[in-house]
């Protein structure tokens, strides 16, 4: 049945909007954040776009405030998100694995295998199709999106067929058309190899990238990959030994993300150490270039001069990657939601560095 709603007072003021009924019930609305909710008793929640919800901060304050009202009941509205939009995603998976009775999934949308020009998928995620949804106007603008691709074919997906997309900015596309199963040896190129280590944002993960450019083609390889929260003094203890066994022309890294721990020890063995670093390996620290460095490789990759050995572990950030917007330029975007990504910095760092090699020296004629 429909139940009247009677106002008996309303409050706009910004951050505490209110209405109130005649029967003494209060709807409140509020940011989401980690204050959502708090020191109230709640009843009913509404939780709007849960897909921008990439941390759990609003949803730990608001549902211990519903504890103590036995019918209780948070209602969630979103479309598809990306990988940052942890809320939504581990719900849909749990009311999709059906191990939670009192969890309920109501959704509308394209199955995930279907193109952006089909109908039937179409219809899928817009019930509403033929009615108030103009589907000549819906199919010209799946054209276009397939068209277009990138950002404007990912937005497509995401807010007319109702599709979770992993990635809504891509920073790296054409990485697959790059890979190849049969990589060359890059030892024989040692006095011309670059390499760049960095870690992750939250310290779970490192990887050193080597590069070496043949004939305009960058050729990239892994070195060695650490995993394991904490894993950043590893890699200064062992990056050394490394380093010396490969003997590159340049060793780099980006002191202003979070390799600077690492930075911090290389540039402290230096003083201490003879040996450090190896005779005729520089040591280059990418102060200001990390935009450049970012923005050059992406477009190396689309051009297709870059090779890279299908290695899994590269692989899988370069399917996640996202940009980050500076001003005109962008970055590979880091958060603790969408995984380490150090392998994509260690690839492009490395790249931007061996194309900065000096020439080869002329092989010595003798007259």
């Amino acid at each position: 049945t429909n139940r009247r709603l009677d106002v008996r007072a309303t409050k706009f003021a910004t951050g505490s909007e209110t209405i109130v009924t005649t029967d003494g019930s209060q709807y409140r609305f509020a940011a989401s954040n980690r204050r959502t909710g708090r020191s109230l008793t709640l009843n009913r929640v509404l939780l709007d776009e849960l897909r921008e919800h990439v941390t759990w901060d609003a949803w730990n304050a608001v549902t211990p405030t519903m504890k103590t009202v036995l019918d209780a009941q948070l209602v969630a509205l979103s479309n598809a998100g990306g990988v940052e939009a942890i809320v939504l995603n581990e719900f849909r998976a749990e009311a999709m694995a059906g191990d939670n009775e009192r969890l309920g999934l109501f959704e509308w949308s394209a199955p995930d295998d279907a193109e952006p020009d089909d109908v039937d998928a179409l219809l899928h995620a817009n019930p509403l199709g033929g009615y108030l949804v103009d589907m000549e106007e819906l199919l010209a603008d799946a054209r276009a999106a397939m068209a277009a691709g990138g950002e404007k074919l990912v937005g497509f997906k995401i807010e007319q067929m109702c599709r979770a997309v992993p990635v809504l900015n891509p920073a790296v596309v054409g990485w697959t058309d790059c890979g190849t199963d049969e990589p060359i040896d890059l030892a024989p190129y040692r006095t011309r190899t670059a390499l760049c280590v960095d870690i992750a944002l939250d310290g779970s993960h490192a990887c050193l990238v080597a590069a070496v450019e043949l004939d305009g083609v960058v050729h990239l390889e892994v070195v060695k990959a650490w995993a394991g929260y904490g894993c950043g003094r590893v890699v200064a203890v062992e990056l050394p030994a490394l380093v010396r066994r490969v003997r590159p022309a340049v060793l780099g890294w980006l002191p202003l993300g979070p390799a600077a721990a690492v930075a911090a020890e290389l540039g402290a063995q230096k003083g201490r150490r003879s040996d450090w670093p190896p005779r005729g390996v520089k040591l280059e620290e990418l102060t200001t270039e990390t935009a450049g460095v970012c923005m050059s490789f992406a477009g190396m990759v689309a051009a297709g001069e870059v090779s890279q050995p299908n290695d899994p572990l590269l692989d899988a950030q370069a399917a996640t990657v996202q940009r980050k917007q500076q001003r005109d330029q962008w970055v590979f975007g880091r958060s603790a939601s969408s995984g380490p990504i150090d392998g994509m910095y260690a690839a492009a760092g490395a790249t931007w560095l061996v194309r900065r090699l000096p020439p080869p020296r002329a092989p010595l004629a003798i007259a």
